[in-house]
């Protein structure tokens, strides 16, 4: 059952919430939840006439980057179900905290993008996965090194999925050239977030700043 109960004034066509919700009062333990919802009929013996407890639902949204839960909050009576929903508003950090909470959530926002992998196209519809992390890519980089070394045509490979394959100068060139064109892209849009960022003179102005999708006003977006 829950800890957190509305006093109700039943006494008007619609049901009328009483100050705030809190524990229920001791002589009122014990009882079931129909009992609460109407203590008209205990009237005389710790019950009052027209007045009920309603069990209070704690509603908590997610905040988001740079704001918190705040301590005011929308009160929702549901006079069917007999029961208040409370859902508690979010308001934004003091504009500088704000900021560097957004500019942290940039940086780790790039990272995952940035390791996220990318695509190389070999040839006209033939496209490959490339992992874009530090292993494979310092991998396949002595890779190359080692075959132009050698001035060999190719070298037997074992890719990330556990797949033998010949790898070629040429391919490994163009995995390599789809990953620096990658992490550079997503660069570039962590820097415009930064930017952004740091410009806004308001919470209106971050508030069009997205940084999961890595738009400003809907524009951009990471790779």
């Amino acid at each position: 059952m829950t800890n957190l109960w509305q006093k109700m004034d039943l006494s008007g066509e619609t049901p009328q919430a009483v100050g705030d919700a809190g524990a229920l009062p001791g002589n009122l333990l014990g009882l079931d939840r129909a009992t609460l919802a109407d203590l008209s009929a205990l009237a005389g013996s710790g019950g009052e006439a027209n007045v009920g407890y309603w069990p209070v639902t704690e509603i908590r949204p997610a905040t988001g980057v740079g704001k918190r839960l705040a301590s005011t909050f929308i009160r929702t009576v549901d006079a069917d179900a007999k029961s208040v929903a409370v859902t508690y508003q979010i308001e934004p950090l003091a504009l500088a905290d704000r900021k560097a909470a957004m500019r942290a959530a940039t940086r780790s926002r790039y990272a995952q993008e940035a390791d996220g992998g990318t695509t190389a196209t070999l040839a006209p519809g033939v496209t490959v996965a490339v992992a874009t992390t530090t292993a494979p890519v310092t991998r396949l980089t002595r890779a190359l090194e080692y075959m132009t070394a050698e001035s060999l045509s190719s070298m037997k490979v074992v890719t990330t999925a556990g797949v033998p394959v010949d790898l070629t100068p040429a391919v490994a060139g163009a995995m390599l050239a789809a990953v620096d064109a990658h992490v550079a892209s997503c660069e570039e849009t962590q820097n415009l977030l930064v930017a952004a960022i740091q410009a806004a003179a308001n919470h209106a102005a971050l508030d069009l700043i997205d940084i999961e999708a890595g738009s400003i006003d809907d524009v951009g977006g990471w790779p």
